[in-house]
């Protein structure tokens, strides 16, 4: 039955339905949906910028604000059932994150947690679990639909990270329609999880950026209290190149004032905000107001923010958030050479400097990204990287 209905159809439906329709589905069988929102009246016209290419404050207040007046709506692909249902306004992925075009998505539930990714850019833009209502942090500003990369979730850089190389920052990876090849799914006390991997070959956008033939397969993992990612790079060319790349997962936390990341004591860094220069970190608890102080080139912190490659880190990263009361988790594989931590403080990202990125959003998030940096890694013809990124959350223990 769930495959004869046409994707129109589902957005007929959600238009007006709020809790309706059970339908049983194949296992196997992954709905890729319409997301769909009703733009209102002058969302159109929002977000002009002044001649600089600034956004005013005028027109970032108006754009918010379209942006919450309009009605969003996905399904929510289950398991073994599909439920059909309307998304209310202050649920994942509403007009607040600013999508206001069709675009696909998928969505992955087990028991207590959730996560959903879009087609385009592979990108996991939503997670929730037991512990918190939403795991990551998206732009309100952000780009939707097809219309350009997305600011936050996690993003996928290939095969360029950020600006080191002569293609579009982080390469087209995240700009790029992927497949879905396939799904699978368990629920038992040992094993309980829902799985999709996700494929992007070479094609004549990719060939006309960068000339060589790949195979990109994402796997995300959802799990009751954990998120993995798994990403894999194939050379299927007859010659070699290389690359870089990251996994550029923004994690949402209560206030970043009183967050701690654990682990990058003697590690050594590239600072990009003073100049790149190499340095060692001496702390064993990082905190951005202070290590954006540390990183403020004038040495007076007002410029400054944090923007580390941590080279040859430890695997396993402890992040705590203190005002949600929270611990995350994170690990990597050693594959991953590097680790990225970002988060852009007061004036990183301040207005003509991050136009898809909230003023105030650096309160709100941290990222902590495996990354290949600090060197291009070189793959042979046949051969294959595979990187992944283990997030788990659990509640802070007492005195902790």
């Amino acid at each position: 039955m769930a495959s004869d209905i046409k994707r129109a159809n589902y957005v007929s439906i959600f238009r007006n339905e709020t809790n309706t329709d059970r339908l049983r589905i194949d296992a196997s069988q992954i709905f890729t949906v319409m997301y769909r929102s009703c733009q209102l009246g002058a969302a159109h016209s929002c977000g002009d910028r002044n001649g600089a290419g600034r956004i005013t404050d005028e027109s970032r207040a108006t754009e918010r604000a379209c942006r919450r007046s309009t009605l969003c709506f996905i399904a929510a692909p289950a398991v073994a059932h599909c439920k059909l249902k309307s998304v209310h306004k202050h649920g994942p992925l509403t007009s607040e994150y600013g999508w206001t075009e069709p675009d696909e998505l998928i969505r992955l539930t087990v028991p207590g947690a959730s996560c959903t990714l879009t087609t385009y850019g592979a990108t996991v833009v939503d997670w929730k679990n037991p512990y918190c209502e939403r795991a990551l942090w998206l732009s309100s500003l952000s780009a939707h639909g097809a219309s350009g990369p997305i600011r936050g979730g996690v993003p996928i850089a290939f095969p360029q990270f950020a600006a080191q190389g002569q293609l579009p920052l982080h390469g087209f990876a995240r700009e790029q329609t992927w497949t879905v090849v396939s799904i699978s799914s368990a629920e038992s006390k040992a094993d309980t999880h829902a799985q999709v991997t996700l494929q992007l070959e070479a094609n004549d956008v990719t060939r006309a950026a960068w000339p060589h033939e790949f195979v990109l397969r994402y796997t995300v993992r959802l799990e009751p209290t954990s998120l993995r990612l798994s990403l894999d790079i194939e050379n299927v060319d007859t010659s070699s190149w290389d690359f870089t790349s990251c996994l550029h997962t923004y994690l949402r936390v209560q206030n970043i004032d009183a967050v701690s990341l654990r682990g990058l004591k003697g590690v050594t860094f590239t600072d990009k905000v003073d100049g790149c220069k190499e340095k060692v970190e001496t702390n064993d608890l990082l905190r951005v107001p202070s290590a954006s102080c540390e990183s403020s080139p004038k040495g007076d912190g007002v410029e400054g923010f944090v923007d580390r490659i941590y080279h040859k880190p430890q695997e396993t990263l402890v992040m705590e958030d203190e005002a949600a009361s929270l611990t995350w988790t994170v690990k990597q594989s050693t594959s991953w050479t590097d680790t990225t931590v970002f988060n852009p403080w007061k004036y990183g990202k301040l207005g003509a400097r991050g136009p898809d990125f909230d003023d105030d959003g650096y309160k709100l998030m941290l990222c902590i990204e495996p990354t290949v940096a600090a060197a291009p890694l070189l793959l042979k013809p046949g051969e294959k990287f595979t990187g992944t990124q283990l997030i788990q959350v659990k509640k802070r223990s007492q005195g902790s």
